[in-house]
């Protein structure tokens, strides 16, 4: 097949080699070389690399703060609940121990008056805070 000659029409036509240089002009990057010269409102390397690396610290210090945060907390978790299934056992413990004072004989009774009213008022004080907590919560 022949070729065809190219047509002379502007539409049609290849930019030329002026025309593409004075467009990367405008847009402050000319490649020179096969370099690109920055324009004057991008950063030099020197800056752009402090850039990066005061973000990257900036980042990896915020890391390591929510990380530091994070355990703590769950440190923190851990220890409230381990107080509370331990403060809930010995809560367990004395109720019993009084129920069972209470229906136990004479014989079998390993309390002195002392510890019971201990017991006893333990078990209503934590009964008590528990009711008006309740009360305090259903009327907010």
């Amino acid at each position: 097949m022949p070729e065809q000659p190219l047509n002379n029409n502007t539409e049609n036509q290849i930019p030329s080699v002026e025309s593409v240089l004075d467009t990367l002009r405008d847009y402050g990057r000319l490649p020179e070389n096969g370099n690109v010269q920055p324009s004057s409102s991008t950063p030099s390397v020197e800056e752009e690399m402090a850039s990066y690396g005061n973000r990257t610290l900036e980042e990896d210090a915020a890391k390591q703060d929510h990380v530091r945060d994070q355990k703590w907390k769950n440190n923190f978790s851990i220890a409230f609940i381990c107080a509370f299934w331990v403060l809930w056992a010995l809560f367990i413990i004395m109720c019993i121990s009084l129920i069972l004072h209470w229906i136990l004989p004479t014989e079998c009774h390993w309390l002195t008056v002392e510890q019971l009213d201990k017991i006893k008022t333990i078990i209503l004080a934590a009964l008590a805070s528990k009711a008006i907590t309740n009360k305090v919560e259903k009327s907010s």
